[in-house]
């Protein structure tokens, strides 16, 4: 494994190799790509096929200013182009405690949804309570 990282410390590549046939040769890589200064970023996932690199997934995050995730969709390769797969979108209170977490998949080209987990915390901020709830003939 090698790895990369970009003027602030922060991954821009890792490159993983297998020893395959008495030599090291490419395996997987994951590629990040940082959108703005509370790193927002894109991760691409790669694996080494017939002598190039072919796409795998796709993960887009973005953050609030306070480094909370807010939005995480992921994205897998089929037949040649990228296809929405999973996405998440979390709510936090004014400490950054995540308040829920809210899960869809894509199904028939139509985001439905598919989880949802909401968080309780005590006034020190100790989370107290996670409900997970999973979205079953039209209701929570």
């Amino acid at each position: 494994m090698s790895a990369t990282y970009d003027g602030r410390g922060w991954n821009a590549q890792i490159s993983v190799q297998a020893w395959y046939g008495g030599q090291w040769v490419n395996y997987a890589r994951s590629t990040w790509t940082y959108l703005d200064a509370n790193a927002s970023n894109l991760t691409l996932q790669e694996s080494w096929v017939n002598g190039q690199w072919t796409n795998v997934e796709l993960d887009s995050s973005t953050y609030d200013t306070r480094g909370n995730m807010l939005v995480h969709l992921f994205k897998h390769w089929f037949q040649g182009a990228w296809k929405d797969s999973i996405l998440s979108s979390r709510t936090y209170d004014g400490s950054g405690n995540m308040l829920t977490n809210i899960s869809w998949y894509m199904k028939s080209n139509q985001w439905t949804y598919s989880d949802r987990t909401s968080y309780t915390y005590d006034s020190n901020g100790n989370r107290l309570s996670s409900t997970l709830e999973a979205w079953i003939g039209g209701a929570w």
